[in-house]
């Protein structure tokens, strides 16, 4: 139908082009009579589509005489395209001419403050008195004042779906589709940014009829580039089982000119599926949008110490290494530095940068390979003569050799060498009690055994320890060692965050002595909490050569303040706790 309807139109304009070309032919042209007095019109030339800005307060229509002859006011009228404009313009009645001109302008008057962000107003310009009317111009004026969103356009994204993905999976070679969207910013709350469109119409997974006709603006909070949230709202489309809803349960970050979330950082709802309740979305950490003008390169890397060789010999060994890297890394440097230097991360690169560390070592990389074939293997190549604590460092490089420290990785790892004994498992056990057992009713008094709780820690061999708590998750009984570690990961992975998300410290050389010390033990104590409220205390450790070992032990809060402290099946009284106080307020997280 609707290339029929271009046809019928293509032949009528055909047929109007071929009449007027035979009327010309025939010398019917006549030139048009002169018009006595004086005679008003509005130019065709003038501008009609006016684009108000928030200081706008009028805008000018011009109108012609035929004469510049004396002074000369003509009538006019205005009307609208709807009744309820009428009160939010002010149009003269009149317009003068004056000696000597031929033109004069009607003001059209408005306050800004009044007129809708993203609404057009159509209002015409009428002359009144038909006396005046001229055959060369149009006695009426159309103009139309449009009020833009209050939007800045930015350009050009890109958006990675992995928001549906929860409920529709799509097939081929991209299970997460990426498209262009058109990106803007709020210009009265700067931070707000809006894909126009970009779930819907113009995203290449819809089809039309399942999304809104309206304009949508799917909108993104980067106020705080570390706090990237999505507020709820509605995406615009419904494939079926209700319009789709989404927001972020956990915050985002936006870093040179990227937006992404973590792993089931968002969850998504359709309205008439299953009372529309929201479920895990981001399920692949997929999630992305990428601002105008970002060039998207892939300097990403990972290396993990991978043991050691012993050569024939007996005596010569080294230490080896894997890891993986990005589709942008033609090479990459490595370096060795002693100790475990990874809480000191952010300061390699300008350490680099300033030559106080030099590199061991550069691996060449093959190019063009897919994701599951870039991966790397290599040797300190003799440099590491000593059994210790070391870390390794590896930059990335790009196809010129400019290296990119700020995408760089590293592992702290120990060194055995020939002849070094092994060193002993670090070992650890915790058990979580009410303050007032740990340190008596004095603390107890500003940290009450209903809204805190406080853990005990012992061990062995521990070089390095860090711990934290995660409220309303109940435990049967205490896990230790891997199943431990696995306990606390799926936790982590049902919630959509990392161990670290939980993290309340890492312990420090007089902890690490008391943690080690059999006649004391660590201790702390975790405030801020609900009453009668379920609890999970972890604590990881690692002994000198990096082995780690993770204990996870469950407890309780006091029912009320009046509940008398029961004293604990397991643990001595006698023991002499290290005494430390977390007072900051903890991000809890309920189950």
């Amino acid at each position: 139908m609707k290339m029929l309807k271009k046809y019928v139109y293509m032949l009528t304009l055909l047929a109007a082009a071929f009449g007027f070309a035979a009327c010309t032919e025939d010398g019917d042209y006549s030139p048009a009579n002169a018009e006595d007095g004086a005679r008003v019109f509005f130019s065709q030339e003038a501008t009609t589509d006016f684009t108000l800005t928030a200081t706008t307060a009028s805008v000018d229509v011009p109108v012609i005489r035929n004469t510049t002859e004396g002074v000369l006011e003509a009538s006019i009228s205005a009307t609208f395209g709807s009744s309820d404009y009428a009160s939010l313009f002010t149009v003269p009645s009149t317009i003068l001419f004056e000696e000597g001109k031929n033109e004069a302008t009607v003001t059209i008057s408005f306050d800004r403050s009044k007129l809708a962000d993203g609404a057009s107003y159509e209002i015409t310009i009428n002359l009144v008195d038909e006396t005046i009317f001229s055959n060369y111009g149009a006695a009426s004026q159309k103009i139309t004042l449009t009020i833009p969103e209050p939007y800045v356009y930015l350009g050009t994204g890109l958006y990675r779906e992995d928001i549906v993905t929860t409920f529709f999976s799509f097939n081929g070679d991209e299970p997460n589709p990426e498209w262009e969207v058109e990106i803007y910013e709020n210009t009265k709350n700067p931070g707000f940014l809006y894909l126009k469109n970009g779930l819907t119409k113009d995203s290449p997974v819809q089809e039309p009829g399942d999304y809104v006709e309206e304009d949508v603006y799917f909108t993104i909070d980067v106020r705080d580039p570390n706090k990237v949230q999505i507020p709820q709202q509605a995406l615009g489309f419904d494939w079926g089982y209700g319009m789709f809803y989404a927001r972020s349960i956990v915050d985002g970050t936006f870093k040179d000119g990227v937006i992404t979330f973590p792993a089931k950082g968002l969850v998504v709802a359709m309205l008439n599926y299953n009372n529309g309740g929201f479920y895990y979305s981001n399920s692949a950490g997929m999630f992305r949008v990428v601002m105008p003008g970002i060039e998207i390169t892939d300097y990403a890397m990972e290396v993990a110490y991978n043991g050691m060789s012993v050569a024939a010999d007996n005596k010569t060994t080294e230490a080896l290494f894997k890891g993986t890297y990005g589709a942008d890394v033609a090479s990459f440097k490595y370096y060795f530095v002693e100790d475990d230097v990874t809480d000191a991360a952010a300061q390699i690169p300008a350490a680099i940068e300033a030559g106080a560390l030099e590199a061991d070592g550069e691996v060449e990389l093959e190019t063009g390979l897919d994701e599951e074939d870039r991966v790397f293997e290599f040797s300190d190549g003799g440099v590491l003569e000593a059994p210790g604590n070391y870390t390794v460092v590896v930059v990335p490089c790009n196809a010129d050799g400019e290296m990119q420290p700020a995408e760089l990785a590293l592992a702290a790892f120990y060194y055995a060498g020939i002849g070094a004994s092994e060193l002993p498992a670090a070992t650890v056990k915790a058990k979580l009690f009410p303050v007032s057992v740990l340190y008596g009713s004095a603390v107890a008094a500003q940290y009450p055994d209903h809204t805190s709780i406080a853990p005990l820690a012992m061990g062995e061999n521990v070089a390095s320890a860090r711990y934290g708590l995660v409220s309303g998750l109940t435990l049967n009984g205490d896990l230790e060692g891997p199943d431990g570690y696995d306990c606390l990961d799926y936790v982590c992975s049902a919630l959509g965050k990392t161990p670290d998300a939980f993290l309340a410290g890492k312990l420090d050389a007089k902890g690490l002595a008391d943690l080690n010390n059999p006649d004391m033990g660590w201790a702390t104590i975790f405030n801020n909490l609900r009453s009668n409220a379920p609890v999970a205390f972890f604590i990881e450790v690692a002994n000198e050569a990096g082995q780690t070992a993770i204990y996870v032990t469950g407890g309780k809060t006091a029912a009320d303040p009046a509940a008398a402290a029961a004293v604990p099946a397991t643990g001595s009284g006698v023991l002499k706790p290290h005494f430390e106080v977390v007072t900051e307020k903890l991000n809890h997280v309920m189950l």
